[in-house]
C-alpha cells in the first residue's frame, strides 16, 4: 500500500477483505487471523492456502542463514540503518532484530535513517542504541532520498570523527 492514497488505500482494504473472504469460503482458512498473513491477507494468503506455505519472519532467516549473531557477539559497535524509522521497525524488520542482538550483547548500535519519525523514542528502550538521521536540515523525501548517499557519506564521517578516539 505504500505510495497510495487515502482512497486508494481504502479500495485496497476493501478488496482484500473480499479476498479473505472468498479464501475462507473455498478453502475453509481465515487468512485474516493468521499472524503475518497481513490484515487481510495479501500475497501470503494466497501462498498459504492455496500453496500450503508457511510465514516466518524474513529478517530472521536472513540473520540466521549469515550468522549474524556469531559474527557480532564479540563486535565494539553495530551500525545499521533504515530509509525511515518508525514505530514499525521494531516488529519484524531488520533495524528491530539487529537491536535486539545489540541489547543481548550490550554492544553500542548507531541506528543512520533518512527519516526519523519523533515518536521512535517511545518504542526505544535499549540504553545502548542512538537514533540519527542522515538528513542535514528539513528537505522533501525527493530530495532526501536524491542526495542519500551524499547525506550518510556526511553522517558517517562525522560519526566517525568521535569514534576514531574511542574505539
Amino acid at each position: 500500500q505504500k505510495g497510495a492514497d487515502i482512497e486508494m488505500v481504502k479500495l485496497l482494504d476493501k478488496g482484500l477483505r473480499h479476498y479473505a473472504k472468498l479464501i475462507k469460503k473455498y478453502t475453509g482458512i481465515e487468512v485474516n487471523k493468521i499472524k503475518g498473513s497481513g490484515a487481510a491477507g495479501g500475497i501470503s494468503a494466497g501462498f498459504i492456502s492455496f500453496l500450503n506455505a508457511e510465514i516466518f519472519s524474513g529478517i530472521k532467516e536472513i540473520l540466521k542463514i549469515g550468522e549474524f549473531e556469531e559474527k557480532i557477539k564479540n563486535a565494539n559497535l553495530i551500525i545499521t540503518g533504515e530509509g525511515k524509522i518508525d514505530k514499525q521497525s521494531f516488529y519484524g524488520k531488520a533495524v528491530g532484530e539487529i537491536i535486539k542482538y545489540s541489547e543481548k550483547y550490550k554492544i553500542p548500535t548507531i541506528v543512520l535513517a533518512g527519516i526519523v519519525d519523533e515518536n521512535v523514542y517511545k518504542f526505544l528502550k535499549s540504553e545502548f542504541v542512538s537514533i540519527f538521521s542522515i538528513v542535514p536540515c528539513p528537505v522533501s523525501v525527493e530530495e532526501s532520498i536524491k542526495n542519500a548517499k551524499k547525506y550518510l557519506k556526511i553522517k558517517i564521517n562525522q560519526i566517525l570523527k568521535i569514534l576514531k578516539n574511542y574505539l
